[in-house]
């Protein structure tokens, strides 16, 4: 019986990370679409990715560099200003006059990954306005190419002619390769700052759906054992233990999920499908984490043929609606008990609980292969039933829960915010003093405060352990 009390909890807890990690989740892939979001459109955009200082920069360094500064592609000699391109060639100044020029547009950058959902705004901007993709040409030239590459304007000898463009063979042939690289480089500079962003996103996800979880559990286990505690039917040192295993574990849990559905959400969320969008858009990724947290090992035991067909629905069904009414449940804790936390945790719990009633009187009848219609009634009018008897339970719970926490709330949720932080910073110490406070609200307290009692007593063969 203990077993399967203690199995409920556990399972109230990975609910709880479930739902906390789902959560998370939601709130992760909502704020990426947000910070990798991209305009579609290039056109009244641009300003988004152009960059007139490394414009400047880029003729400025030119003309540092080299005593005669030429167009590489035409062979023009080129000048820094346009009043001094007229003074010195007339009608022909265009040909002269110095610009910044992006080897690849901008536009042809934009267009290829603004799909691409871990490439963001100052990424392109970025590798757009480098070195490597910024040259000096003349203004006829830059004119003429606009938002071509290099290897469409000197392919295109019909517009060259209109423009009147004169380029070399030499100068055509350099003027694609040129543009060539400096494509190889985008492209390899991209991927490379996409995986970086991922691994960035799915870390920061994950730490915070570490916490989460972590700080849901901790409470979580704390209540439970610091009852058991209470009544006698747990030591002190074992509370602390499950407590400490309970919420790394709940740590891990949540850093996994929320990390990897955070990525896997929205990468979708950039699909081409429009079914897969709209599964994001409703929530799927962080509904998928409860599901799984809720039910993933009756599927594993379905899988393994360890319980049968109906077996699988029965326990799906019950393991599926304590995880709706535990998410329910966190509302009514949290609007009973006025504690951070502490009342979500405590309803999650008796929600949970209570809901496996309305399927206790459920079990037999869906077990048995043939039922009449007569039975089907019954089965009904119990269902019904238990979902009022949970009604009942929930506000003799609200009753209860005023009436033990109030005039120690503080008291309580002080205590819970040092165990949270010494679970997270593996403080013993402060956990006892965590522990120590909660059970001083119920005439109880810890008969080691410090781990060094705690080591001098499990040395100690002359003392027992006791509560």
């Amino acid at each position: 019986m203990e077993d399967k009390v203690e199995n409920k909890k556990k399972e109230s807890q990975n609910i709880a990370t479930g739902i906390v990690a789902g959560e998370t989740t939601k709130a992760s892939i909502s704020r990426l679409e947000v910070e990798y979001g991209k305009p579609q459109q290039y056109t009244g955009n641009r300003r988004i990715y152009d960059s007139p200082r490394a414009k400047v920069n880029t003729k400025m360094q030119a003309f540092k560099q080299a005593e005669v500064v030429k167009d590489p592609y035409t062979e023009k000699i080129l000048v820094l200003t346009k009043k001094e391109a007229k003074l010195k060639y007339g009608e022909n100044w265009t040909e002269h006059l110095a610009e910044s020029d992006h080897k690849v547009p901008i536009e042809r950058i934009h267009k290829e990954y603004k799909d691409n959902p871990w490439v963001k705004n100052e990424n392109i901007k970025d590798v757009a306005n480098s070195e490597n993709n910024m040259e000096v040409v003349s203004r006829k030239f830059n004119n003429a190419k606009r938002s071509r590459t290099n290897e469409e304007l000197v392919s295109d000898e019909n517009y060259l002619n209109k423009t009147g463009t004169e380029i070399s063979d030499e100068g055509k042939q350099k003027a694609v390769k040129s543009g060539q690289k400096a494509k190889r480089i985008i492209d390899k500079k991209l991927e490379k700052q996409q995986w970086e962003n991922i691994y960035t996103e799915a870390y920061k996800a994950g730490k915070e759906g570490a916490i989460n979880a972590a700080s849901m559990t901790a409470l979580m286990s704390t209540m439970n054992n610091i009852v058991d505690v209470i009544k006698g039917n747990r030591k002190p040192e074992d509370a602390l233990k499950n407590i400490a295993e309970d919420t790394i574990k709940a740590g891990a849990t949540g850093f996994a999920l929320t990390g990897t559905l955070s990525v896997v959400g929205h990468s979708l969320s950039n699909s081409s499908s429009e079914f897969i969008k709209a599964l994001v858009k409703a929530n799927a990724p962080a509904k998928v984490v409860t599901a799984v947290m809720a039910t993933g090992d009756i599927l594993c035991n379905f899988a393994k043929g360890k319980i049968s067909s109906a077996e699988c629905i029965v326990q799906l069904g019950e393991r599926g609606t304590a995880a709706v009414v535990a998410s329910y449940a966190t509302v009514v804790g949290q609007a009973a008990i006025p504690i951070p936390l502490v009342g979500a945790a405590v309803g999650a719990l008796v929600g949970t609980a209570v809901s496996g009633v309305m399927y206790s009187s459920l079990l037999k009848a869906i077990e048995e292969e043939k039922k009449s219609a007569e039975e089907y009634q019954r089965v009904k009018i119990a269902t019904e039933n238990a979902i009022t008897k949970m009604e009942i339970e929930r506000r003799n719970f609200i009753n209860v829960t005023n009436k033990l926490f109030a005039n120690r709330s503080n008291t309580i949720q002080d205590g819970l915010d040092k165990i949270t932080d010494a679970c997270m910073r593996n403080n013993f110490d402060k956990l006892t003093i965590g522990l120590n406070q909660i059970l001083s609200s119920f005439g109880r307290a810890l008969e080691q405060s410090t781990f060094v009692e705690f080591d001098e007593l499990m040395n100690d063969d002359t003392r027992a352990l006791e509560l």
